[in-house]
């Protein structure tokens, strides 16, 4: 018995730790499926997750998840797409470089996704900073993976006139992004702020669960940032059907006017993404990042 305790103890792995930083960002990275591969690059990409989720002495990061859509360009082929976090991105892209190139199972598995994606594989992440002061949830609604309702919040919390609908199978997102002057940006914010409010205040107009808005630099021009939204719901009909009836409304244009003065180049339409339910991943010995139901 003391022998095992021993060796359970020698074997014991420290997971990597890393202090929180105040930033909240997020790592995403496109790449390109062939249809008849969905399956294959479901289990591929579920096998290689579930070894780093194995192993967090090897890799740093508290969440992450995939979606995918069609290629506007190739009806054989799908765009798929994963957005990690983390609470301190130094640490989180240190652990995918030293995985890479000082673990043989994690070397094997990235080899294994690039022979898999439709070439050239993608070399880098895009990474985006969440504009914290921007986030909203609506705390009645079904709660939406990964979090959960407030203990506080009851049936009785949830206003009569607010639009309500079934939770549909699919889990999707609503993607958007616009353009704005670096200079604009801290008076782009409490103007969005302002619209947010309103939505989040109006549920009998408006019909998503949450929503969180990122921005990085612009890499076509030193002088510009984009900014784009996440928008999440159960169910995307009743989300566009009410975004169509509430754009004519006289207090959401007024408002919208506030912050769409500050862009320069405004999105031409959503990208709307499916998620890979069964590649969600979360490290629950990790400090949670929002939402969190933990």
């Amino acid at each position: 018995m003391l022998l095992c305790q021993a060796l359970s103890t020698r074997m014991h792995i420290e997971p990597i730790r890393a202090t929180t930083t105040e930033e909240r960002q997020i790592d995403s990275q496109h790449f390109t499926v062939r249809k008849n591969d969905h399956d294959k690059a479901v289990a591929l990409f579920a096998g290689i997750l579930n070894y780093q989720k194995a192993h967090p002495e090897i890799y740093y990061y508290t969440r992450s998840r995939s979606f995918f859509r069609e290629d506007p360009t190739n009806p054989d082929h799908e765009i798929w797409m994963f957005i990690d976090e983390y609470d301190n991105r130094a640490v989180y892209w240190q652990s995918l470089l030293d995985a890479a190139a000082n673990d043989a199972n994690g070397a094997a598995n990235l080899a294994a996704w690039q022979a898999l994606v439709v070439p050239p594989p993608p070399t880098g992440h895009i990474v985006w900073t969440e504009i914290q002061e921007l986030r909203v949830q609506f705390r009645f609604r079904e709660p939406l993976w990964p979090g959960c309702p407030d203990k506080e919040d009851t049936a009785q919390d949830v206003p009569k006139d607010a639009i309500t609908a079934t939770p549909t199978a699919d889990t999707q997102i609503d993607e958007g992004s616009f353009i704005i002057r670096k200079t604009d940006h801290d008076a782009i914010v409490p103007a969005f702020r302002v619209a947010l409010d309103f939505q989040q205040t109006h549920p009998e107009i408006f019909y998503y669960t949450r929503t969180r808005l990122f921005f990085r630099e612009d890499p076509t021009n030193p002088n510009h940032e984009i900014v784009t939204f996440f928008d999440e719901y159960d169910n995307r009909d009743t989300y566009m059907q009410a975004l169509t009836n509430g754009s004519s409304h006289p207090e959401i244009r007024a408002r919208a006017a506030g912050f769409l003065k500050y862009v320069v180049k405004a999105p031409s339409g959503h990208i709307v993404w499916t998620e890979l339910q069964e590649l969600r991943v979360e490290f629950e010995l990790r400090e949670p990042l929002w939402p969190a139901c933990r």
